[in-house]
């Protein structure tokens, strides 16, 4: 019934302009529940807005966290982790860069913000889009809209009652026949006027009335319930009505999921497990499983519409925030979800009748942020949750000193958390039903944990440190959940575990050699479902071992991996294994089946046998005494084939396809062969004759295949994508390929085609090292209609550069050794906006102009040759045709200037030049250059000066320069004052001064002066007084650190400086010889103080009640923390080199631990405090081992080592 509103709103979308923004906001406004979020989406996924370079999606809420929502942003966009960052400057400086030019469409669900100066922080990196670029905001306030976008916004309305009829009807009946059900019509009008028009309602009703018999249906449509007027509740009728009517095993599950804030995804296995903690699911019907109960509760609340599927995460399912408030309302006080304590100087209160408690986990977790459960006697559940991106975490030990007094947990996670032991008191929480200590440090589980004889779920995935279960753990009688995926450390099962007969899942299985539990232990647990890996499978001795496991019984077993050592010796049996691996057969419903490294020489009848019709997924890998491939292609469901490192197959043929099978990998859709090193041909595309072989293949990879030899299959009518890598002696047939969208061969002998050769769907191709392209009729490559990104490496001799598309928008050349500069065909890529050339040794100049109308981005590298950008014959580089944004230059040892006449692109807005020791002048002037934003120098040791005009760049907000042994000065004028935020000079070693007038840099944040000993002093005005972070590092200041002025920056969050140039400072106080630190710091890193002997005044006390990051180096004579302690703001503390405080700090027994057991992470020498005593010596030697392998990597990379970024780190 929405789709006249996504017409209208595609077409706000896409309606072109005028103005000077390079994107534009299109808010979509309604009440909730009327499905703001479904119609962003359908927008979203609609083919008319695919033409947008980047796509993202993030649900904001009513927390609008700038820092946050960048990062969520900045995470989308790139596809990666960036929790590391925590200024927010660098977070938009980041987000900025990736946003560059690019078309984005941004989705920001569900906005409540009406503080423009948030919107105006938030919205800065968006600017550098490219025009076109678009976001699409839902809120249900108009007055939201009006403030982050124009006055139009799209107002949605109520659905008209015949859709809203056709909601409910599809949520009431799914695909059966309503024509069967007379009486519906006497009820039509009554239905829709219950919903008002609301899609929520409408599908929440359908989802009630499905479950209940037709002569119920009139009853519940004359409930009083719809008669609660909206002033007595914010909560739907409707809503009250579906929860109203859920059966009360379902009531109680769904109130629990109160715990959960607004917008938080969850997975049903997780759910599952702690509703079974809880005690809400009851094994009581027949003979279903809790597993399996609680799936088909999960599954009815998502057919009533109270769970839907997450439209950002495979899997997860997510409840609309007026579920989220239902299930807050019907909960009350039992479930509280702590909000983060960084939001309220207060502490959180909690009601005393709670007992479901849960919180998003942060970096450092302090103890104050669980002081509210002191009096919460009760508390059943204590569980952190995951915020967008997994991090680490750090928490307080003394939460171990508050669990005990928490008898009646149920639920204890310490998921993420830097844990890397327990105490004995845990296994004092007896009613312990769910116990996740998933990605922690933790060796062991403490022997009294055996005791816990109520627990159901034990998590230790990605604990790779853990080695050893308590001797008695076969008191766990009640275990059903054991998951130790990626625990590396275990070298084998514990004889006990055989106890665990109520096991329903269990990861892996570990066999020792010699010891602990053999594989027939197996048998024991007959309920196993999910995914199993055996592993060191080459312990096994006797193949009736492997037939007593039992395998071929555990029916609901889903994926299966059998893994052997990855070392190959004389102590391997290929003989026993290959009859271990034919005992291991699994049970026919298995979906996906691992092996890995199986020394048999041949492999099992039922490997490839049809009657396995449901596995979906294969993988082998490094099975070398194989010879051939199993039937695989009679497996009709199996969709995903991997076949890796099998070194001793030299022939594909007809075996791998199943003797006389008339259709063989019907539905195999990626089919993926590396490191095949003597596959020698893949002749069954030949032989086979009336065969039709792949005909859903979609993508095909072959990879490190260097002796295949012949042809590609022939007719491949669905592959959309085709990747060839170090397959030197391969042809490869592209005639038909219809669909290609994507080709990549990096080494292959020839690529043919019968006729001219037309790819008129590639949309990228990657081609290198191909010795010879074969068309078998007169003709050229042509058709490129499609093609935006193209790549082309050495060894294609037969590229001819009239071949490219003017349609190109993308082009990265690297390796082509004969290229001196590009050829004249270069010019007519009118649409070409990025150029990447690497590692093309001949090239001597770039090409004769700039001007070329869409280039905006231009990245060279390790070009040993390259002396200017532009031939001194040619047209200079700055024209008034050039658009050039981002110049990037990095390792070109003859370049001597970028340009004949000295100038660059007016346009520029990046330049970045690195590694290029000759080179002498990037220009004579920047008066022109008045869109650079960003400069950064690094390593150009001949550069002498820099170009006049550096203050007329009022957009430069970062300027850097480093390494530049020769500069002496910043030219007349010195900086410029209205937008530079980051300054930094490094290893400038004569560098006389810093430039004047550094005071009027009002804009300024973060300042790094670092080895330049030339700096004597700073300008008499001061530092800026709006700096948020200032590093100083081995400079030989005379006026000595307490005279900096330090205290009028009452910004200052982050502050790093060595005692070099202040030997005598004692302590940190005021005084001859103290120094007063500004109190609004949040982070202070001091090293190399040779007499600081006190970290507080002379009262005893320290004034930095904001610290929460404090880092230490380098003071040997540093004695004692303040009188009181340290701050309880304080969540890290790092001391290196400091003998007199390693002592006093020591765990439980230094002076000073009572001062600091408080901070969530401590570590001292590169030791983290709550490692175990007997890994002391081991921890500071791997420590120190990979920092000196880091020094050295970064010394041979580059000869003049940033030390400044060696200490920071």
């Amino acid at each position: 019934g929405r789709d006249d509103d996504k017409k209208k709103v595609i077409d706000l979308l896409l309606r072109d302009e005028a103005g000077g923004a390079n994107f534009r906001v299109v808010s979509i406004v309604g009440m909730g529940g009327l499905g703001k979020t479904t119609l962003a989406r359908l927008v979203y996924n609609d083919e008319a807005v695919q033409g947008f370079n980047s796509k993202a999606w993030v649900c904001v809420s009513d927390d609008f966290d700038v820092i946050r929502l960048s990062k969520a942003i900045l995470g989308a966009v790139t596809s990666q982790n960036h929790d590391e960052l925590k200024d927010l400057n660098q977070v938009q400086l980041k987000l900025r860069d990736a946003l560059t030019r690019k078309k984005f469409l941004l989705i920001l669900d569900d906005v409540w913000n009406t503080e423009y100066g948030l919107w105006e922080a938030l919205k800065s990196p968006f600017a550098a889009g490219a025009p076109g670029s678009r976001i699409i905001v839902t809120t249900r306030e108009a007055k939201v809209a009006r403030l982050m976008g124009p006055i139009e916004y799209y107002e949605l309305k109520p659905l008209s009652n015949d859709d809203c009829w056709f909601v409910f009807v599809k949520h009431a009946f799914e695909d059966r026949d309503i024509a069967a059900y007379s009486h519906l019509e006497t009820i039509r009008d009554k239905t829709v006027a219950k919903c008002r028009g609301l899609p929520l309602a409408a599908r929440t009703l359908g989802g009630l009335l499905r479950c209940k018999l037709r002569e119920e249906w009139e009853d519940i449509l004359d409930s009083k319930i719809w008669n609660i007027s909206d002033k007595e509740s914010d909560i739907l009728p409707v809503l009250r009505l579906s929860y109203f009517h859920l059966p009360s095993h379902l009531k109680r599950c769904f109130a629990y999921c109160a715990i959960f804030p607004k917008d938080y995804e969850f997975k049903e296995e997780e759910l599952v497990r702690l509703w079974m903690a809880e005690g809400l699911i009851w094994q009581n019907e027949g003979n279903k499983q809790m597993e399996e109960l609680g799936g088909e509760y999960f599954r009815e609340l998502l057919s009533r519409s109270i769970f839907q599927a997450s439209s950002s995460h495979g899997g997860s399912s997510v409840m609309h925030d007026l579920v989220n408030d239902l299930a807050q309302s019907v909960a009350g006080e039992i479930c509280f979800h702590l909000e983060n304590d960084s939001r309220t100087t207060n502490p959180p209160k909690i009601c005393s009748r709670a007992r479901h408690s849960s919180y998003i986990r942060g970096f450092y977790d302090r103890i104050t942020k669980f002081e509210a459960f002191q009096e919460v006697k009760s508390l059943r559940t204590f569980l952190p949750l995951l915020g967008y991106k997994y991090y680490p975490g750090s928490i307080t030990f003394d939460i171990f000193n508050l669990l005990p007094k928490l008898p009646k947990l149920r639920v204890l996670s310490l998921s993420g958390y830097h844990v890397t032991e327990l105490p004995d008191s845990i296994g004092g929480l007896k009613h312990l039903r769910y116990f996740n200590l998933s990605n922690t440090k933790v060796r062991s589980l403490p022997e009294r944990t055996s005791s816990l004889y109520n627990l159901q779920s034990l998590l230790l995935r990605g604990c790779n440190r853990f080695r050893k279960f308590p001797t008695k753990m076969g008191n766990w009688i009640n275990l059903r959940q054991l998951d130790i995926t990626g625990v590396n450390s275990l070298t084998e099962m514990p004889v006990e575990i055989k106890e665990l007969k109520s096991l329903r899942t269990l990861s892996d299985f570990v066999l020792g050699k010699n010891k602990g539990s053999r594989i027939k232990e197996l048998m024991n647990f007959k309920f196993l479902r999910g995914e199993l890996c055996i592993s060191n499978l080459e312990n096994v001795t006797d193949a009736q071992d492997a037939r007593e496991a039992n395998l071929n019984e555990k029916k609901d077993l889903d994926a299966m991996v059998l893994k052997w050592s990855s070392v190959f010796d004389d102590s391997r049996k290929a003989e026993i294994e290959k009859d271990v691996l034919r005992m291991l057969r699994p049970h026919q419903n298995l979906k996906k089946l691992s092996i890995i490294s199986y020394a048999g020489n041949g492999f099992p009848s039922w490997l490839g046998d049809p009657s396995f019709s449901s596995i979906e997924f294969l993988k082998l890998q490094n099975c070398r005494n194989c010879t051939c491939l199993p039937p695989l292609g009679q497996l009709s469901s199996l969709k995903e084939l991997v076949i890796k490192e099998m070194i001793g197959v030299k022939s594909i043929g007809t075996e791998f396809y199943g003797n006389g099978c008339l259709k063989p990998f019907p539905s195999l859709g990626t089919l993926h062969f590396d490191d095949m090193e003597a596959w020698e041909d893949w002749n069954a595309c030949q032989v086979i004759e009336n065969v039709e072989c792949f005909p859903c293949l979609r993508r095909l990879s072959i990879l490190r295949c260097p002796k295949l030899s012949g042809n590609l299959p022939d007719h491949l009518p669905s592959l959309e994508e085709l990747e060839i890598d170090g397959c030197e002696r391969l042809v490869v047939s592209i005639s038909s390929l219809p669909k290609l969208c994507s080709l990549k061969i990096d080494g292959c002998e020839e690529v043919t085609h019968r006729g001219a050769l037309d790819l008129n769907s590639i949309n990228s191709l990657v081609v290198s090292r191909i010795s010879k392209l074969t068309c078998q009729t007169e003709g050229s490559v042509g058709g490129l209609k499609a093609l935006e990104n193209l790549q082309i490496g050495g060894g294609c001799e037969w590229f001819t550069w009239a071949w490219l598309p003017y349609t190109l928008h993308s082009l990265k050349l690297w390796g082509i050794e004969r290229l001196k500069r590009l050829p004249e065909a270069f010019y007519s890529l009118t649409s070409l906006r990025e150029l990447n050339i690497r590692r093309c040794p001949s090239l001597i100049f770039v090409c004769k102009t700039m001007s070329l109308s869409a280039l905006y981005k231009l990245e060279i590298s390790h070009c040993k040759n390259l002396q200017s950008l532009v031939d001194d014959e040619g047209e200079d580089i700055n024209t008034t045709t050039s658009v050039l944004e981002y110049l990037t230059i990095f390792d070109c040892p003859s370049l001597r200037r970028l340009s004949s006449r000295g100038m660059l692109p007016a346009t520029l807005k990046s330049v970045s030049i690195y590694e290029c020791p000759v080179l002498e002048s990037i220009s004579e002037t920047f008066h022109n250059n008045t869109c650079l934003e960003r400069i950064y120098i690094d390593n150009c040791k001949n550069l002498k000066s820099l170009p006049e005009g550096l203050h007329n760049l009022n957009l430069l907000r970062e300027f850097t320069l480093s390494y530049c042994g020769s500069v002496l000065s910043i030219p007349q004028g010195g900086l410029p004052t209205a937008n530079l935020r980051r300054l930094q000079f490094r290893g400038c070693q004569n560098l006389e001064a810093l430039p004047n007038g550094m005071h009027n840099l009002t804009s300024l944040q973060d300042l790094m002066i670092s080895y330049c000993p030339g700096i004597i002093s700073f300008p008499e005005q001061g530092f800026p007084t709006n700096l948020t972070s200032l590093t100083v590092l081995k400079v030989n200041m005379v006026k000595p650190l307490l005279d900096w002025g330090l205290t009028r920056l009452n910004s200052l969050k982050e502050l790093t400086v060595r005692g070099d140039c202040c030997p005598d400072i004692v302590s940190f106080q005021q005084g001859e010889k103290g120094m007063v630190l500004p109190t609004s710091l949040t982070s202070l890193y001091i090293r190399g103080f040779s007499n600081l002997k006190h970290l507080y005044s002379s009262n005893g006390s320290w004034n930095l009640t904001s610290l929460e990051c404090l880092t230490v180096r380098d003071c040997p004579k540093l004695t004692s923390f303040p009188k009181d302690g340290l701050p309880p703001s304080l969540k890290s503390l790092e001391i290196y080199n400091c003998p007199l405080r390693k002592q006093r700090c020591k765990r439980d027994k230094g002076q000073d631990w009572p001062k600091i057991r408080h901070i969530p992470l401590v570590e001292i020498d590169g030791k983290f405090i709550y490692e175990p005593e007997e890994e002391e010596k081991l921890s500071w030697y791997l420590s120190y081992l990979l920092s000196l392998i880091s020094y050295l990597v970064l010394e041979k990379k580059k000869k003049n080592f940033d030390h400044s970024k060696y200490l920071l780190k």
